[in-house]
């Protein structure tokens, strides 16, 4: 391969041209060809540190093709990071390739989030885990926990879907509502908030205004 003459050169590449590279590659439809060959070569080691899980790879881009995604380069390079120390590795790799703030912060974030993501059994659990991780980092734990298992189409979209009828949930209080109840400012508006929102989160994020405002009185006797 033209490829293995060049892998003694990669020390000189800077990182932000191999992030460039890479990034590109994995954005390709169909990446695969070219991964194996890097890594029967030894390039792919050289530029991903340990053992490269191609298999998720590989799963995670049939799960793209029979959804209809964009392919994603970090998140498949999320997949594609040992998983025995993915969220080391990540940090490793976003320091060497120069990655942006937000590819950096997405790529640690994703690397460890699959551990997050228990196949939900039922909906509640699903939205308390969104609430928890929020939208971004809901969706790439749950593709990458897929990307762990062999799955058909049908499978792949009957989850999914699942997921994307889901909503963020969004904490109605603030703390201008416990300092209208009389309380000056101080930690305890935030023991208060704490309070309701567990509650909130433990009752599946009720809309209803008199039982927040009921269990916010309630929060508020708690803590004087």
């Amino acid at each position: 391969y033209a490829c293995d003459k060049e892998k003694g050169g990669l020390g000189k590449l800077s990182g932000e041209r191999v992030a460039k590279e890479m990034l590109k590659l994995l954005q390709a439809e169909n990446p695969m060809p070219v991964l194996i060959a890097m890594s029967e070569i030894g390039i792919l080691a050289e530029i991903v540190p340990g053992a490269s899980d191609i298999m998720r790879l590989r799963r995670l881009a049939s799960l793209d093709a029979a959804m209809g995604y964009a392919p994603d380069g970090v998140l498949r390079l999320a997949a594609l990071l040992p998983r025995e120390r993915a969220v080391l590795v990540a940090q490793v790799i976003a320091a060497r390739w120069k990655l942006s703030n937000a590819q950096k912060d997405r790529l640690i974030a994703a690397s460890g989030a699959a551990k997050d993501m228990a196949q939900f059994s039922d909906t509640k659990a699903a939205r308390r885990l969104l609430y928890w991780l929020g939208a971004e980092r809901f969706r790439d734990a749950l593709q990458l926990t897929l990307a762990e298992e062999t799955r058909d189409g049908a499978q792949w979209r009957s989850v999914l879907a699942e997921a994307e009828r889901l909503t963020l949930p969004h904490f109605p209080l603030s703390g201008a509502d416990v300092l209208a109840r009389g309380l000056s400012p101080g930690p305890v508006v935030g023991k208060v908030l704490q309070a309701v929102e567990s509650w909130w989160i433990e009752n599946d994020f009720p809309e209803d205004a008199s039982l927040l405002a009921a269990q916010l009185d309630e929060a508020i006797k708690a803590n004087p």
